[in-house]
């Protein structure tokens, strides 16, 4: 018959330690095991360290990403937070998610999404975050819409998370160069090298 429950195992050191029940009919979760302790789902998969890592915020939608990619001929390795709406998951497994070059998040294009993005990406080292778009809710509703394609550039589309006030110097060029000419006060005598300066 139809399954009424999933069970997703959660690892510590490849060593299963907790399973998250989802009740297919409500999508309501119960935790089994030592499930605050867990790494991020799919970590004994991914591996330690490399070029790139992709973080999710549900195992559907980490299992999604995961065949869209191998859909398109990738191998991108991606895992999930342990509760999708708590970056808790992160702190306790940031020493291993520092072993990766570039970090993308592709959390649900909700304010919750975004807030979580945000929580987590002010937790790594700035400039290894990239934050990616979405054209549906989640990469499970991709998945289920056939969107491989579009997930995989979405990844290749993925922005660089920047905190407030920082900016890119290659953002400012345009500003820079036709920057207004401001008229100012002469130097005093003798300083007339940085009147041409000026």
């Amino acid at each position: 018959g139809d399954p009424t429950h999933h069970y997703y195992p959660y690892t510590v050191g490849g060593r299963v330690v907790a399973y998250k029940q989802r009740e297919v009919a409500t999508k309501a979760f119960l935790a089994i095991g030592k499930l605050k302790e867990a790494e991020l789902f799919g970590q004994s998969q991914a591996g330690n360290g490399g070029q790139l890592i992709i973080i999710t915020e549900g195992e559907c939608d980490a299992m999604a990403a995961t065949q869209m990619l191998r859909n398109e001929g990738k191998k991108y390795r991606v895992v999930s937070l342990v509760t999708g709406g708590n970056t808790s998951s992160i702190k306790n497994n940031l020493e291993w998610l520092e072993g990766f070059k570039t970090i993308i998040l592709a959390f649900d294009q909700d304010k919750v999404g975004e807030a979580n993005a945000e929580a987590v990406s002010a937790l790594l080292t700035p400039g290894k975050v990239k934050i990616m778009h979405l054209p549906d809710k989640d990469p499970n509703e991709m998945l289920k819409h056939g969107k491989s394609k579009e997930f995989y550039q979405a990844i290749l589309g993925a922005k660089m998370h920047r905190p407030d006030g920082i900016v890119s110097g290659k953002d400012t060029w345009e500003r820079l160069k036709n920057r207004p000419v401001v008229k100012s006060v002469p130097f005093p005598a003798g300083w007339d090298i940085m009147n041409q300066k000026a």
